[in-house]
């Protein structure tokens, strides 16, 4: 009861350092957390902010966003008064450096050109389209064993250690299963076995402590059912990382074509409505790859992210009746 009174009755003020805070309007918006529970900003800020560039995923874009600072700024404003100027600047960082992953620079694919530093690059940075793929379903992988990590602290805290052991099982389960799949290993090592062994009575002896055993066992089997059909669509959820930033790109070489095709042979004549129809184009398709690239990792965030932590806020925010003047 004294817990249930702190989580409705106890305000709330987010402390973060510099690079967090700038993400706590994004916090705000879903909901704040409750007075025993973690924030989780901090948590999820360089997951956002990697998302945010691989959604608009072209270093002209990310470029241009830094460089027209200003414009940019109201822009992000306009989605939500509360984002700052920092958070933009960061959002173009991302995007300049996912953008190199893929190569594009204004729907131009720079990777083509034979210039020696530019190739260089491409072998170190460059990725194709399906490896693409299979690296948007590992960052979600990683983000959603991530957040299970941070509910088994939250229970941990909350409750005790032993409220944590079934969420710590299913942990142990997942990592001991990926890592015997990637290596190699096989599921009959000895190694393997004992650690599937010890998540079990985590997952189906631990599951509500207290209870009757049987009623642990039945408990643990609706988690596993659960698990089993949740998992998979949590993790394909992320394969929009993927999809965004290909479509986007696609979207850029449209309008570059259009561009050069649509122009008249006039020399200066067809230069300004090439220039016209890039600019009007990628204008465009900036704003709604910025939509985009804000709606679809917010998803991400309050839905896989904040559910796989077991997040449930509803901490009512802090409004002091006033400041005090320093004399």
């Amino acid at each position: 009861t004294n817990i249930e009174e702190e989580r409705y009755l106890s305000p709330i003020e987010l402390s973060n350092n510099k690079f967090a805070k700038l993400f706590e309007p994004l916090t705000k918006l879903y909901m704040l957390p409750s007075y025993r529970e973690l924030d989780l900003t901090l948590f999820f800020a360089p997951f956002f902010m990697l998302f945010f560039g691989l959604c608009l995923g072209d270093m002209g874009y990310g470029l241009l966003m830094i460089v027209a600072l200003p414009v940019f700024e109201k822009l992000f404003k306009l989605i939500n008064p509360e984002f700052s100027k920092g958070l933009v600047i960061l959002f173009g960082i991302s995007t300049i450096l996912c953008g190199a992953l893929s190569g594009n620079f204004f729907g131009f694919q720079i990777y083509d050109l034979q210039i020696p530093f530019v190739q260089k690059m491409k072998s170190l940075l460059y990725i194709d389209s399906s490896k693409m793929f299979t690296v948007s379903l590992g960052i979600g992988v990683v983000q959603i064993l991530f957040g299970m990590v941070l509910k088994a602290v939250n229970l941990t805290i909350q409750l005790g250690f032993k409220y944590a052991l079934s969420t710590i099982g299913w942990i142990v389960l997942l990592v001991t299963v990926i890592v015997a799949a990637l290596t190699g290993i096989g599921f009959s090592h000895p190694a393997v076995i004992a650690l599937l062994a010890l998540a079990a009575v985590g997952i189906f002896l631990f599951n509500s402590p207290g209870k009757n055993p049987l009623l642990n066992v039945g408990l643990g089997l609706w988690d596993t059912y659960n698990m089993a059909t949740g998992l998979l669509g949590d993790v394909l959820s992320y394969v929009r990382l993927f999809a965004l930033g290909l479509s986007g790109g696609i979207l850029g070489q449209v309008f570059n074509s259009m561009a050069v095709g649509m122009s008249p042979k006039t020399p200066v004549i067809g230069f300004l409505v090439m220039a016209l129809i890039f600019c009007v184009g990628h204008a465009l398709n900036i704003f709604m790859n910025i939509l985009g690239a804000i709606v679809h990792p917010m998803r991400l965030t309050f839905v896989e992210f904040f559910k796989n932590a077991g997040y449930t806020g509803g901490g009512e925010e802090y409004h002091p009746f006033g400041k005090v003047q320093k004399v």
